[in-house]
């Protein structure tokens, strides 16, 4: 996502000036926070689950790879922490807050949910669940930079570092399935008050699932160099769909981090890894025509206030036109357009409000999108 990219210092639409610009992780980004967005769609699960299950095998493990691919190598963990706190748990901190304030007449938002919800920072701690990811990117990232530093410089082959992630996979699968979901236990959809049950549903900022999460961020770091001169084969085409298709018919296994629901702890990560292969072919046929470039890479940078503001918004939009005799379908479309423009609106007049901008966009952005006159005032 472009908030990943945000979060190095890089301001909205302008390069690092240690790495090229790749119109492939561009549009992977934007495909991929429309893919959320989609997910979330309330008529498109209940009418379409079987697609719905389907992108959700590679959805959140795609935005967990692109991450990596993007994370810079090198920088220190505390850097890492200061840096992402101002672009990914400012922003979260502000959302909450601004809810609380805004809805402070409801009898379920109190002072001590307005606190769980900051501190515990997990889906079922949240109103608008889309959130979650927020605090969890900011974790997974110092958490990655503390891996890079301290533990990557000993595994000095491929062979070492591929037991390694195999090996965070499988404890991760096995971390994640002693953890209860709203499935089988609906005390686990809302919580709005501190008590012993919310180590059962998950731990603080979906610590729980940091294992899984940091395998598909690493490998994608890992494959940094392959990933931005990626250029796909038909043969490995063909093996990626072969095995992915195999995998999907003959086991049927599906993931929801925000759920705790994960399949196999084989199966899943390479049905998700075939997928994203895939998925960077498709991104790469997008770069080359360019108007799904141009669409695509516009979307992915304003990512981050499509995933804080898409619920809500969707949720509106879908509950307002299904009153009126139209098609499901046509409803769902028209939803899911509000849910992306409507964000994309408001990402682009925050980036000219001085006072917004500080607050919900990360410094060096806020730099680049307020006017040099506005910056200049005392």
């Amino acid at each position: 996502m472009d908030f990943a990219r945000q979060t190095e210092g890089t301001p909205h639409g302008i390069a690092d000036a240690t790495r090229p610009r790749s119109a492939l992780i561009d549009v992977g980004k934007g495909l991929g926070i429309l893919l959320v967005v989609l997910g979330h769609n309330p008529w498109f699960g209940d009418h379409l689950p079987w697609l719905d299950q389907l992108i959700g095998t590679f959805r959140m493990p795609l935005f967990f790879f692109l991450a990596g691919v993007t994370f810079p190598a090198g920088r220190g963990v505390v850097q890492t922490a200061w840096r992402r706190a101002d672009a990914l748990l400012k922003p979260y901190a502000v959302v909450v807050i601004a809810y609380a304030l805004v809805r402070a007449e409801r009898p379920d938002v109190t002072l001590e949910s307005t606190v769980l919800s900051l501190v515990y920072a997990t889906g079922f701690t949240l109103e608008w669940v889309p959130l979650w990811f927020l605090p969890h990117l900011w974790l997974l990232s110092v958490a990655a930079a503390a891996y890079l530093r301290w533990v990557s410089p000993w595994l000095r082959s491929v062979a070492w570092r591929v037991a390694c992630l195999a090996a965070m996979a499988a404890a991760g699968a096995a971390v994640i399935h002693r953890f209860h979901n709203p499935v089988d236990d609906l005390a686990c959809m809302h919580h709005r008050h501190f008590s012993a049950e919310l180590w059962a549903c998950g731990l603080p900022f979906s610590a729980d699932v940091l294992l899984l999460s940091a395998f598909f961020f690493l490998v994608g770091h890992h494959l940094q160099s392959a990933v931005w001169r990626f250029k796909p084969t038909p043969w490995r085409l063909a093996a990626a769909a072969g095995l992915f298709v195999t995998l999907w018919l003959g086991f049927h296994q599906t993931l929801n981090f925000n759920f705790r629901s994960y399949g196999h702890g084989l199966i899943v990560p390479l049905q998700a890894l075939a997928a994203i292969y895939l998925m960077l072919a498709l991104c790469q046929r997008l770069a080359h025509w360019s108007p799904s470039r141009r669409l695509l890479t516009h979307v992915g940078r304003g990512s981050l206030f499509v995933l804080m503001f898409h619920a809500p918004v969707q949720s509106k939009v879908l509950d307002w036109l299904l009153r009126w005799p139209l098609p499901g379908a046509l409803s769902m479309g028209l939803a899911f357009l509000g849910a992306v423009g409507t964000p994309m609106v408001l990402w682009a007049w925050v980036r000219r409000q001085p006072l917004l901008a500080r607050l919900l966009l990360p410094v060096p952005a806020v730099r680049a999108s307020i006017p040099w006159k506005t910056r200049m005032q005392p």
